[in-house]
């Protein structure tokens, strides 16, 4: 994007309004991304400027090389207005190691920050391959409710542990969101900009300078006022990319930005499910709560968002999905993949009924001798199973869910997990072992009628 004509300030890189003055903006000419100052040099005496990825209202992003590791990193420089005093330096250097505390899977990795010999201020972070969430909804709408839920869970979590940390991140957005494939899961996120957005609510200079608290599009109805956040905000922006994942357009339109920030503050938004009628009952629900005028209607944290998430039922038409083919080497009758589809239909649906995800996680993390951290590891990744499951990834799932009961070999629920998808792939033999074996972690666990239906029909 090119400078505002009207005021100068450069907006983000998708962004349909200058941010301070509203007037609508226009893309950057080649002639002005040749004259980059940055290109093919060094880098406060430390990285090698390689391309320019992007850049926005705060500054630009390169994709750069840090001498010293050898390793290709991302660089953001911010704007030079920005360093221009000793306050803002001192406000951006606070913000910038609080973003780096973070250690977080889904949240960005902080290598460096500092100022240039120009003093000009940098932040360099690990380089994330993949796409940002909103070229995805452009690209792939409409998604499917799985899909979404996986998405948003991982984006939950990364807040969780950001709040944790007393970091709102105030202008989350899609373009915010990065999500390509890693670990074996093709919908792997990773939040950006953590602690940054805080920089842009440090009263009149910033303001003046062209930089507001947020983005429009995104923004709660107390950010919009003024008022003093708390990681709710946070939430309201989620309930907007959720939104906007589930129906392929924001809750609001209008022409201004002013336009936007008013129907924050006073427009009901239609439910999703009136515009897309095959998401679930729940997932309306909690869109339409996420996104509510008053703060204390939303749900309280980002964690208890995550685990209503968690604990939906899964979609309804996902467990009846017809089995995945069975390899002719195996010679699998097809009249048994489809018995075992129904059967595993009907494990998962009586599963979900009797006890939610989360308190089945809060009883395991409860137990003497679990290892937090490395039970934490096995949750997120027994999430991914569940979400790679019902999106019908099968291999996917079973990496995943070996990964949880590798990372917590005392939790049950990945090998019961682990016995499900392998009858959905056809291999009844190592179906029945892992569901044997999850018997023998719980010699009476709630769901044994279900299992041993399973193991009677798998011929165990």
């Amino acid at each position: 994007m090119t400078a505002c004509g009207n005021c100068g300030a450069v907006p983000d890189g998708d962004a349909l309004f200058c941010p301070a003055c509203g007037t609508p903006t226009t893309r950057r000419s080649d002639t002005a991304a040749s004259a980059d100052p940055y290109l093919g040099r060094v880098f406060a005496q430390k990285f090698r400027v390689d391309a320019l990825l992007g850049e926005g209202g705060m500054g630009r992003v390169y994709r750069a090389t840090h001498l010293s590791l050898e390793k290709t990193i991302c660089l953001k420089v911010l704007r030079r207005e920005l360093a221009t005093d000793p306050e803002t330096q001192a406000r951006f250097q606070r913000e910038a190691r609080a973003a780096s505390r973070l250690d977080h899977p889904h949240s960005i990795r902080i290598i460096d920050f500092g100022a240039a010999e120009g003093s000009e201020l940098y932040i360099a972070m690990e380089l994330v391959s993949g796409r940002d969430l909103q070229h995805v909804i452009t690209d792939e709408s409409p998604l499917p409710e799985a899909r979404i839920r996986h998405v948003m869970e991982q984006v939950l979590d990364a807040l969780a542990e950001a709040h944790a940390q007393k970091i709102i991140h105030r202008d989350l957005k899609p373009e915010n969101v990065m999500v390509g494939p890693h670990l074996g899961d093709p919908d792997y996120v990773k939040v950006l900009d953590f602690g940054i957005a805080q920089i842009q609510d440090g009263g009149a200079r910033l303001t003046r300078a062209g930089l507001v608290c947020g983005t429009p599009e995104y923004m709660s109805p107390e950010q919009a006022r003024g008022d003093e956040l708390d990681p709710r905000s946070d939430l309201y922006s989620s309930g907007v990319l959720l939104y906007q994942m589930a129906t392929g357009r924001l809750p609001f339109t209008a022409d201004t930005p002013i336009g936007y920030v008013t129907k924050h503050l006073v427009e009901p938004p239609k439910p999703p499910r009136a515009l897309r009628p095959d998401i679930s009952a729940e997932l309306d629900q909690l869109i339409v709560r996420a996104l509510a005028k008053n703060r204390d209607e939303r749900p309280a944290s980002a964690r208890e968002m995550r685990a209503v998430l968690l604990g939906m039922p899964a979609p309804a038409a996902l467990p009846l999905r017809a089995p995945e083919p069975v390899a002719a080497a195996r010679k699998r009758s097809r009249a048994w993949a489809a018995a075992a589809a129904a059967l595993v239909a009907v494990a998962v649906v009586a599963l979900l009924r009797r006890g939610s995800p989360s308190a089945q996680v809060t009883a395991v993390a409860a137990s003497p001798g679990v290892a937090s951290a490395s039970h934490a590891k096995a949750e997120d990744y027994f999430a991914q199973g569940k979400a790679a499951y019902f999106a019908g990834r099968y291999d996917a799932a079973i990496k995943s869910f070996e990964r949880a009961a590798y990372y917590d070999p005392s939790w049950p629920e990945p090998i019961r997990e682990l016995g499900i998808c392998y009858q959905m792939t056809g291999d009844k033999k190592k179906a029945a072992a892992h569901l044997r074996r999850y018997l023998d972690f719980v010699p009476t666990p709630h769901d044994a009628d279900v299992v041993q239906k399973m193991l009677a029909h798998l011929g165990s």
